[in-house]
């Protein structure tokens, strides 16, 4: 029987149990993408990230407000054409 714990741990099934702001690696968990990929994301144009010198933090309700913005539309990065300088 496989262990599942630690994924369970990192399972989120709605946005109200986010903290305020979460960190890379708990977007790519949110998102289900890998931390390299959570990170390009980051880098992209209107992706709400704050900077807070080389920490970087994303604040819920933002992020919330990009999803729901970009439902239906591709953007440069779901085609693997974003490269991030």
């Amino acid at each position: 029987m496989e262990n599942n714990t630690s994924q369970e741990k990192e399972r989120v099934y709605s946005f109200d149990e986010l903290p305020v702001v979460i960190n890379v690696r708990e977007l790519a968990a949110v998102l289900g993408i890998s931390k390299s990929a959570a990170y390009t994301l980051t880098h992209i144009k209107d992706f709400p990230v704050i900077r807070l010198g080389k920490r970087i933090v994303i604040p819920r309700d933002r992020l919330k407000a990009w999803l729901d913005a970009h439902v239906g539309s591709e953007c440069a990065f779901d085609l693997g054409l974003y490269y991030p300088e």
